[in-house]
């Protein structure tokens, strides 16, 4: 991370910890060591985040939890707190807008059950938004826990976990005003 000084240079930022170069605005990892931190990342998932899985033909179902965000710093922070639940460290990766815009964000995901299962019960007592969606992929993580070795492959209440995982995020779905459709009427002559 760099700082800008006054005449527009670069200087690298002093990385030890003082109580004088706290910074209110962002977290800091002295902060996060316990249920603030869980809290914290679970306010990031709900308003930022996205929990989730699916399948396509005949592939294994993929559960899947990720941060998008333009702030690295916040998803540095985030991952820290999910390596303390997890025990695993998971990278961030960057990201461009696919739509041709000069955009850059950050991306952090954890894809394997175990952490998502271990991740999703730390922080679902401060879950709000996506509290149904957290519920759901820890029953879905669990049933696998049980039938993981069955030959048959996934049973009818997995699948319907999934299908209710994606019918959930349909649910929270809000199309942007400017991309609903409306009918004009040709003009009069």
């Amino acid at each position: 991370m760099e700082n800008l000084t006054n005449h527009g240079e670069t200087e690298p930022v002093d990385m030890v910890y003082t109580p004088q170069q706290e910074d209110t605005t962002m977290p800091n990892r002295r902060q996060y060591r316990g249920n603030e931190g869980l809290a914290w990342l679970a306010g990031v998932l709900d308003g930022e985040g996205y929990i989730g899985a699916c399948q396509t033909s005949g592939a294994p179902i993929k559960a899947d939890l990720a941060i998008n965000n333009c702030s690295l710093p916040m998803l540095e922070t985030a991952r820290y707190i999910v390596h303390r639940v997890t025990g695993r460290r998971y990278s961030i990766h960057q990201c461009s807008d696919k739509k041709g815009r000069n955009f850059v964000f950050y991306s952090f995901r954890v894809s394997d059950q175990h952490g998502i299962w271990l991740l999703l019960r730390a922080i679902k007592p401060w879950l709000a938004a996506k509290r149904k969606q957290a519920d759901a992929m820890i029953e879905f993580c669990e049933s696998r826990k049980l039938n993981r070795h069955k030959r048959e492959g996934y049973t009818a209440y997995e699948q319907g976990i999934v299908a209710r995982l994606q019918a959930l995020k349909k649910a929270h779905y809000t199309p942007h005003p400017r991309a609903v459709e409306t009918k004009r009427e040709a003009p009069h002559a």
